[in-house]
């Protein structure tokens, strides 16, 4: 049985021995000087991102200063992500940096210490550029980034800014959140690997909290290797349950068909079910969700982080009320209207649904769906449908979205997800995709961008020190 680790601060993680890609990356990132691969991100942000507005804070000056500390270490005494520059979302707290959580309430907001996330990582030798612009609370209103594929379409929702900061190659890699779909969808939608791991992998202390039991860790890459090393990094802590292979046999992939009622874009699941089909070796086989778990994962899951959403902010909305969206406002008046009844009600549910899914992950090893309903959608229609990850954020499932190809200009994404504590799983199939197929950059790295207009200016100052 996969039972919910809510609270707990011990995790068994499947490891695995480290892959060939991985340690050549490792090696990679020690040979590389920090300072060279710093620039090279702060002249990109400089070129472009007045754009794509994926950045809240570019904090030039410290970054450079810690790379050129970095390339003073001897290459045999660099860890993993030695100079590999990483943008957070400002939900994480970064010293020195705005971290606004996407509202005006918060604009001035900037925290003294290092969130558990960035120490981390820098720890590691990676080099913390600046933050990356946040959905309102993470949760409502849209922030003003664009997708670097097509600047009027959305790069999806709340971990946004961070997934618009890899596809445009700004940065190797990006920290975001998730607690419905904000870390799956951006990534999809903008043709980057996003790996939600399990709930509780990864702490999330010095993060804003929306909802204890639902919030997870996000992490964005372009490279695999790059985001297998994060994830080392940032699970350090995570005991180790085996060290077992991480290759999943092509007989225990299974597909799952949408099983939610919002409107699926016929060719992205086409594309998907191709892509799966491939990796199983032939047809794939069909999961089946039980039907408990179907017809009560959506108002089990809105239900506690509506809760958790009145109970952390509601001092925010007595105060600055008048800042917030009416969408944000609508989360608070329904957690204040369920109660604390109804929460403890669905949590017992949600422990319920997670026994029902024991059986799919006996019978499959990884499941497979759609990471998305369709492409990126334009802006002016929102950030997309939060369907397909909905259930593995409510489960605390680990899911990573993987690039399959493009439609009409647009990336497509497959989305693998494997019981509690596997990621490595995934990572697997991941790599094998990622050796097939190799995602190709957006125009905007030619100097064109499409029909895009200019951005719209962030609920947050923008703070570009470029030159600093």
């Amino acid at each position: 049985m996969f039972s919910l680790l809510l609270f707990s601060h011990e995790l068994d993680i499947e490891r695995a021995s480290p892959s060939t890609e991985f340690l050549a990356v490792s090696r990679k990132n020690s040979d590389e000087g920090a300072s060279s691969r710093t620039e090279a991100a702060l002249t990109s942000i400089a070129a472009h991102d007045f754009r794509v507005r994926s950045f809240c804070d570019v904090r030039a000056a410290p970054a450079r200063s810690d790379a050129t500390a970095l390339d003073l270490i001897p290459s045999s005494h660099r860890n993993a992500l030695h100079g590999v520059p990483v943008a957070i979302k400002e939900v994480f707290d970064v010293a020195g940096c705005h971290c606004g959580w996407g509202t005006p309430i918060h604009a001035d907001r900037v925290p003294d210490e290092d969130c558990v996330v960035v120490t981390r990582l820098k720890a590691a030798g990676a080099v913390v550029i600046g933050t990356t612009a946040s959905t309102e609370y993470a949760m409502a209103l849209a922030a003003p980034t664009g997708n670097p594929y097509s600047l009027d379409r959305t790069p999806g929702a709340s971990s946004s800014g961070s997934a618009a900061a890899v596809a445009a190659q700004f940065v190797e890699l990006a920290i975001g959140s998730q607690t419905i779909g904000s870390g799956i969808r951006p990534a999809a939608y903008c043709g980057v690997l996003g790996l939600k791991p399990t709930h509780g992998a990864i702490p999330l202390q010095g993060a804003m909290p929306l909802s204890a039991p639902l919030d997870h860790v996000a992490i964005m890459a372009r490279d695999l290797s790059i985001l297998e090393a994060a994830f080392n990094v940032l699970s350090c802590d995570a005991s180790v349950s085996g060290t077992a292979s991480a290759e999943v046999p092509p007989s225990r992939i299974g597909l799952l068909p949408p099983w939610f009622t919002d409107p699926v874009d016929e060719r992205v699941w086409r594309r998907v079910r191709t892509a799966v089909d491939w990796l199983a070796g032939g047809a794939a086989a069909t999961v089946t969700i039980p039907t408990k778990v179907r017809v009560g994962e959506r108002e089990c899951l809105e239900t506690i982080l509506a809760v958790d959403m009145w109970r952390n902010h509601a001092a925010d909305e007595h105060a600055g009320g008048d800042a917030m969206s009416p969408q944000l406002k609508a989360w608070f008046d329904r957690g204040r209207q369920f109660g604390d009844a109804a929460y403890e009600r669905e949590l017992a549910r949600r422990e319920e649904l997670s026994q029902a899914m024991e059986a799919v992950f006996n019978e499959h090893a990884v499941v497979a769906s759609l990471a998305t309903t369709g492409l990126a959608p334009l802006r002016s229609e929102g950030t997309g449908s939060r369907a397909p990850q909905r259930l593995w954020s409510l489960l605390g499932c680990p899911a990573l979205a993987v690039p399959i190809g493009m439609i009409d200009g647009l990336p497509v994404a497959v989305q693998l997800i494997a019981r509690p504590g596997h990621e490595w799983s995934l990572i697997a199939l991941a790599r094998r995709i990622a050796s097939s197929f190799t995602m190709p950059p957006p125009q905007l790295l030619d100097g064109t961008v499409g029909p895009a207009k200019m951005a719209l200016p962030h609920a947050n100052p923008i703070n570009l020190e470029i030159t600093a």
